[in-house]
């Protein structure tokens, strides 16, 4: 008894505590979504206005880098190629550092004033670029997932990770039996097991990480950060190259499997 009524107000604090925190934290999710929400709404509305310099002010720094802002202003009011109509703002979605705007836009072509206007509907990805939000170019879309959280599954995605993980584990251990067994089912009808274990490693891998994992229905992918060295004895002494790629799976049956494509 005196074991229960001596944890009674330690549990009551924290429990006062965790009651506090929780509306907090939603509040700073709440703030930030609002915070892009603005961003974006600020965006869209100088490409509708065709205010390039303002457009120009949101984009990330390394793709400033490409250009001026008066050689941007001048190529987009000269060659387009998009003219923007109109826009809405739909569902807004945060994880870490990178957002989903769900987008309803009605978009021409600027050389071809004639055209009906096409409404589209799209997921637009956003991310923290010291602090602030900026539009992910289109270029690096594949760097990120492409659907918020909500339209992946969870579950498949934890199932996807750990066979991620032990498939580069496999590699590093350069055990050619095993990671055979991870490739993908047309894979193993293109080349036997004997044909790949004949096969000597290119490169030997030391370390990686699993950046994240994307599963929407029978596919996924994955971004991986490895170290890698070419596999010769000579260039032993080398310092590891670190590199990041987005590697595609394949769900068969309740397992995923890499997606090798051919001539990869």
């Amino acid at each position: 008894m005196k074991r229960l009524l001596g944890k009674g107000p330690l549990f009551f604090c924290l429990f006062i505590l965790g009651m506090q925190v929780l509306p907090l934290a939603q509040g700073r999710a709440g703030d930030e979504r609002q915070v892009l929400k603005e961003r974006a709404e600020s965006f869209w509305t100088a490409r509708v206005k065709g205010d390039w310099a303002t457009v120009y002010d949101y984009l990330p720094e390394r793709e400033k880098g490409s250009f001026t802002r008066e050689q941007f202003v001048s190529f987009r009011r000269e060659k387009g190629p998009f003219r923007y109509f109109s826009f809405t703002l739909g569902d807004i979605e945060i994880a870490d550092q990178v957002g989903w705007v769900e987008m309803s836009s009605k978009t021409g072509l600027a050389d071809y004033p004639g055209l009906t206007p096409k409404q589209t509907k799209s997921w637009q990805i956003w991310y923290k670029e010291e602090g602030k939000w900026c539009p992910l170019p289109g270029e690096q879309r594949e760097e990120v997932p492409g659907l918020p959280p909500r339209f992946r599954s969870g579950e498949d995605e934890e199932l996807l990770k750990r066979r991620a993980d032990e498939f580069w584990n496999a590699k590093e251990a350069q055990d050619l039996e095993l990671i055979y067994g991870f490739t993908d089912p047309d894979f193993k009808k293109r080349v036997s097991r004997e044909d790949f274990l004949s096969k000597k490693a290119l490169y030997s891998y030391f370390s990686h990480r699993i950046e994240w994992v994307e599963a929407i229905g029978l596919r996924g992918r994955v971004k991986v950060t490895y170290t890698y060295r070419l596999n010769d004895p000579s260039l032993s002494k080398l310092e590891p190259k670190e590199e990041s790629v987005v590697e595609d799976w394949i769900k068969t049956g309740k397992l995923w499997y890499r997606k090798i494509i051919e001539g990869s």
